[in-house]
């Protein structure tokens, strides 16, 4: 086992066929189908299956084919520490439901790319159907997304039909975000039946069960939390936020059951893609990047 040959496995994946793949690699589909058959005879599993659809991964196939993955991204990036420096403009973008993680997570390895490289950073602030849509046209390489803990399994699923794959960043629960001078900012509990005459706002339309007096909408987090203190009665319902935010805006932090449970945020991108070095930045400060109700960091 090398490490071309699991660049030739994933690339069987990838196609979803031997004869693409040997194709694409420009060399012979028996030589192809010897190496995974020598993959599979090494490490004892068997990688794919034959189906009507072609050739897919078996479950085993499946998390050998992630590890290789991974295995292929980490040499690269060695690889890549060692490069002499070209001068080029090198492009890092990411899509992602809006968010004071996301937003967060993006300016710092903005800030750390600007001391490394000549990059240049594109944030796209959209919903979840369009962060998936941007990853499935390529326009990102990598997005974010979130889901209910209990329905990764099947989302998962869902997406490696779609030729995306997906990896939990990181999970927190919603909360309720309020200016200081809320009418129920004072109240040890918040129920829903408490909030119907007062205004949602939000980044992302109605999300919550019941009835509310009004909902003003925004494009992006951020908005959501420079116009709250300005609209009467407005709250939004949403992760907990830095302390350093809550200031700024004059704002409270309350716990808020809305019978979601854990929220898990998701890295996608598509199977064949090798997240790089600035993705891989990205994705250790979207980790940091959780707070909890008093706005301090808990990562």
């Amino acid at each position: 086992m090398n490490l071309t040959h699991l660049k030739y496995a994933l690339e069987v994946e990838r196609t979803g066929s031997i004869t693409k793949a040997a194709e694409n690699l420009a060399m012979g589909q028996p030589n192809l189908s010897r190496v995974i058959k020598e993959l599979e005879d090494t490490t004892g599993i068997r990688i794919f299956s034959r189906t009507p659809k072609g050739i897919v991964p078996t479950e085993n196939g499946r998390i050998f084919l992630e590890r290789a993955a991974e295995i292929v991204r980490q040499t690269q990036e060695l690889e890549n520490l060692f490069r002499d420096g070209s001068g080029r403009r090198q492009t890092f973008r990411v899509a992602g439901q809006s968010s004071n993680t996301l937003l967060h997570a993006f300016t710092r390895t903005a800030r750390l790319l600007s001391d490394t490289g000549n990059y240049d950073c594109y944030l796209e602030e959209c919903r979840p159907n369009e962060v998936l849509e941007r990853v499935q046209h390529d326009d990102c390489h990598i997005g974010v997304m979130r889901a209910g803990s209990a329905d990764i399994d099947a989302l998962q699923r869902a997406l490696w039909e779609k030729n995306i794959r997906c990896q939990v960043i990181g999970t927190f629960r919603y909360a309720l975000v309020m200016p200081a001078d809320h009418p129920l900012a004072g109240m040890p509990k918040v129920t829903a039946d408490m909030l119907e005459p007062y205004t949602l706002v939000t980044s992302g339309g109605r999300q919550i069960e019941g009835t509310v007096a009004r909902i003003v909408c925004f494009r992006s987090v951020s908005a959501c939390l420079s116009s709250l203190g300005s609209l009467q009665g407005g709250y939004m319902i949403t992760r907990p936020i830095p302390r350093e935010v809550m200031d700024r805006y004059g704002l409270v932090t309350k716990p808020y059951d809305d019978g979601r449970g854990d929220i898990s945020d998701l890295l996608i991108y598509r199977a064949e893609h090798k997240l790089y070095d600035a993705e891989s930045i990205f994705i250790e400060e979207f980790k940091r990047a959780y707070w909890d109700l008093h706005g301090k960091a808990i990562r």
